[in-house]
């Protein structure tokens, strides 16, 4: 395991007999930070969310089970992005 300080692990970060084998190794592009990835990945989730609730007529049961989770976490995760069900008309 390697550590650091800066949040990005590079060369000298790694113990002696390993930093020749990381000079050879390929550099790799900058980390994505983490609010983007948990921003773009909320999106993703998002959209899954709403198909997966359409396509179970917004029955949460249904919708909860094909998750493979409880019907409090599905509520959770509706409240955390503002999905609510639609108005249904009588």
């Amino acid at each position: 395991m390697a550590l650091a300080e800066a949040g990005v692990i590079d060369s000298d970060c790694l113990p002696a007999e390993l930093q020749g084998v990381a000079a050879a190794l390929p550099t790799v592009a900058a980390p994505v930070a983490a609010s983007n990835l948990a921003e773009q990945l909320g999106g993703d989730e998002v959209r899954h969310l709403y198909a997966t609730l359409r396509q179970h007529q917004w029955n949460i049961t249904a919708a909860a089970s094909s998750f493979g989770i409880s019907r409090s976490t599905l509520y959770r995760k509706m409240k955390r992005y503002g999905i609510v069900q639609p108005n249904e008309v009588f």
